[in-house]
């Protein structure tokens, strides 16, 4: 934590205190969670008040087609830079959605999102979250997509909280090479890095938080993270 406040995090303050959640150009909605749905999940995450935006548009971004798959990916540092360009002035940070897989550069073969720690962009696709990325006709139950994506939204968008990957618990900070490990991963900051966001953030109620988040995943049969919110709520002094 002291060399979290040693690096000079990027603070929330009242003129920079809203999230913003947009879509990519390429965007299809029925191979993702419900905007509204993730708007919610972000806001109480966060403790912070979100908002949609309009899709983006009037861009370019580089792409290329995986060899072996004939799937399309476009380069995530295009769309970064696209988006640096339109951020609110009121914004702590805009978050970007695609349905279209994502590279870095030319020397990797995928990111499932990146995000800037002080430009306040990030971006995030939903591509390789289903199972039909990797086998053609396989389903995937709605629970699960939208389990992966909010650990990857929030992954991301904790790196605009200046938190780097986390090296000391069980943790949604905790780096990811492969969408097996990343499922394997939890939905929960660790107490380090749940710290580090109340910082930056100025305080917030943690009952109030693990509360909404309690009842965020009962009402999308999120059972495992349901669980776990509902037992650090009820560890809270009343």
């Amino acid at each position: 934590f002291d060399d979290y406040l040693s690096d000079g995090p990027n603070m929330v303050t009242p003129e920079r205190a809203v999230l913003y959640l947009q879509v990519t150009g390429d965007f299809d909605p029925a191979r993702a969670p419900e905007l509204e749905v993730m708007r919610q999940f972000i806001e109480i995450y966060f403790q912070m008040e979100t908002r949609l935006r309009p899709k983006m548009k009037g861009y370019t971004a580089k792409s290329r087609t995986i060899e072996r798959t004939g799937k399309k990916q476009i380069l995530v540092t295009d769309l970064l830079a696209a988006m640096k360009k339109d951020v609110p002035e009121d914004a702590y940070a805009v978050l970007a959605l695609s349905t279209t897989d994502l590279y870095p550069d030319e020397s990797w073969g995928y990111v499932f999102g990146m995000a800037s720690f002080k430009d306040r962009v990030g971006v995030y696709s939903v591509a390789r979250f289903h199972e039909d990325f990797r086998t053609d006709g396989a389903n995937t139950p709605p629970e699960v997509l939208l389990r992966r994506t909010l650990a990857t939204m929030a992954h991301e968008t904790g790196h605009m909280f200046s938190i780097s990957h986390c090296q000391h618990f069980a943790c949604l900070l905790n780096g990811s090479n492969s969408l097996q490990e990343s499922d394997r991963g939890p939905l929960h900051l660790c107490p380090v890095c749940l710290r580090k966001l109340y910082h930056a953030k100025g305080g917030f109620d943690p009952e109030k938080r693990y509360r909404e988040l309690r009842d965020f995943y009962v009402r999308h049969n999120l059972t495992e993270q349901a669980r776990w919110a509902t037992s650090r709520h009820d560890a809270i002094p009343k």
